[in-house]
């Protein structure tokens, strides 16, 4: 495939660009035997600091932390603090930007493109399910964007889904996930669409600089990529390997809460582990092993799983505010227990920014 990322790689950037803030709270509801109402959902995530916008911030271009890109944004929408992108605190609708390298267009712009029954089936094929309903494009300074309508249910919800593909410098896909269509139009989804302008790219450590964590990497791993503000990619060398067959490491920070988190029902085992095994290329791992251990400078939570002749290591800490951070190694068996001691360094130095 012309895209310079593993199609794990690959399918899990999707995976992230189709979630919505409701994911994690009906996740949570469903292991955890919580049953969260959605104006409590909006009341814990009203909580969350987040730049402010007044009633007139549709009117004022922003540009979105950590990417190359500006925008008009919709009336209600607040820059995200833990992904790139835009929340609405009242709808809990989002706009998810990721930023990919220029080779990935070519064949996003292929796929949604063609017909819906086509890109229904390529969501399908990564684990997605979502139901496209038309297919068309935006005239944005002279050049035709791809323009994608869908529907997702998520936690008996059903999510009105939007993607927008830009090809520049660098490859920009805008996923709008929209729960209620009476606080965001599809004509002013069309109407942001054609705000949008894209800057030169980012520096690696420009976008390292705006992650919602800091990490020391340590040799032979180096970063080579970095997704939605809020994951990291390293491998040895920093460069990527389009195989999949190299160790690689993947460190993020969720983009949404889990609501029901802090009950006593919650078992953080039972998470990690239905975390692991929903993850894009892990539905056939099995857990060989897991501890509480300190991650990200608290309490946190080592899984270790084999998958075919590879080896699976996953931190996860759950944050104060609900959030999560997490890291992920994995590598064929002999090279992950050669490399442990590093990636014991590296996840050893991972902290949550205040």
């Amino acid at each position: 495939m012309p895209y310079p990322l593993s199609p794990r790689l690959f399918a899990t950037i999707l995976a992230l660009s189709a979630t919505t803030p409701l994911a994690l709270a009906a996740y949570a509801d469903e292991i955890s035997g919580s049953h969260v109402s959605q104006d409590q959902a909006h009341w814990d995530l009203a909580q969350l600091d987040s730049p402010a916008l007044d009633a007139t911030a549709d009117m004022d271009r922003i540009s979105i932390p950590g990417s190359s890109v500006s925008l008009l944004p919709p009336a209600g929408f607040v820059v995200s603090d833990q992904f790139s992108g835009l929340v609405n605190q009242e709808s809990l609708a989002s706009i998810v930007l990721a930023e990919l390298p220029p080779d990935a267009y070519t064949e996003l712009s292929s796929i949604l493109s063609s017909t819906p029954e086509a890109v229904t089936d390529a969501f399908a094929a990564r684990g997605i399910v979502l139901e496209v309903e038309t297919i068309s494009s935006v005239l944005v300074e002279g050049s035709q964007v791809p323009f994608v309508k869908g529907t997702q249910t998520v936690g008996g919800t059903q999510i009105d889904k939007y993607f927008a593909l830009f090809g520049t410098e660098s490859t920009i896909l805008l996923t709008f996930n929209v729960t209620d269509p009476a606080l965001l139009s599809e004509q002013a989804v069309v109407e942001t669409i054609k705000s949008v302008e894209v800057a030169p790219a980012l520096s690696i450590e420009q976008k390292v600089a705006e992650l919602p964590f800091t990490f020391v990497p340590a040799p032979p791993f180096q970063v080579f990529e970095v997704l939605l503000g809020s994951t990291v990619l390293l491998s040895p060398g920093g460069e990527p390997d389009p195989s999949g067959e190299a160790p690689v490491i993947i460190i993020a920070s969720s983009v949404s809460p889990i609501l029901g988190a802090e009950l006593a029902a919650f078992d953080i085992d039972t998470f990690s582990s239905q975390l692991l095994l929903s993850t894009e290329g892990f539905a056939e791992a099995t857990i060989t092993a897991r501890s509480p251990t300190e991650f990200a400078g608290g309490e946190g939570y080592l899984i270790q799983a084999s998958i075919s002749d590879s080896t699976v290591f996953q931190y996860l800490r759950i944050l104060p505010d609900n959030f999560y951070i997490r890291l992920l190694a994995v590598g064929s068996t002999d090279e992950i227990e050669d490399l442990a001691p590093t990636i014991e360094a590296i996840q050893s130095s991972v902290v949550a920014r205040p």
